[in-house]
């Protein structure tokens, strides 16, 4: 029984020394090339006995950075075409704080350095539109929507 314990409580602190505590979400990324990776830890109790354990269990997701702003550089493809009815999902990765301004949907998307922003919307309007950090005036991509 010690040695269960034992393990039960070791494998919790790695867990939790691994995501950073309960409750809590943990994104990291590097280079366009990489996936983004979150994960989300819950609690998860049980009872044996008189012994009550509770244990952290995490859920990861992925998606891959598209593009990434470094010192006012940018890097990813020039381009993201869609059909019409797609949803768009393009994912930004900025070193600055600024607002990504998609020109034609006039929709705007809130960036802060070293977290990673999704551009989200559904492809309803044809045509080749603009992405740029709107305050600082820096072209990101063109979103092209096909019909």
């Amino acid at each position: 029984m010690r040695t269960r314990i034992g393990w039960l409580i070791a494998a919790m602190l790695m867990v939790t020394a691994c995501n950073g505590g309960a409750g809590t979400t943990t994104t990291t990324s590097s280079t366009s090339t990489l996936p983004i990776v979150t994960s989300t830890t819950h609690a998860v109790t049980s009872t044996t006995g008189a012994t009550t354990t509770t244990l952290a269990v995490t859920t990861t997701t992925a998606a891959s950075i598209d593009v990434t702003i470094q010192a006012g550089e940018v890097a990813g493809p020039e381009r993201f075409s869609f059909a019409i009815g797609d949803q768009v999902s393009v994912w930004v990765l900025s070193d600055t704080s600024d607002e990504i301004h998609v020109h034609g949907y006039d929709v705007y998307f809130e960036t802060q350095p070293g977290i990673p922003t999704e551009i989200a919307l559904i492809a309803d309007v044809p045509g080749i539109f603009e992405v740029e950090l709107e305050s600082s005036h820096v072209p990101l991509f063109e979103l092209e929507v096909t019909p």
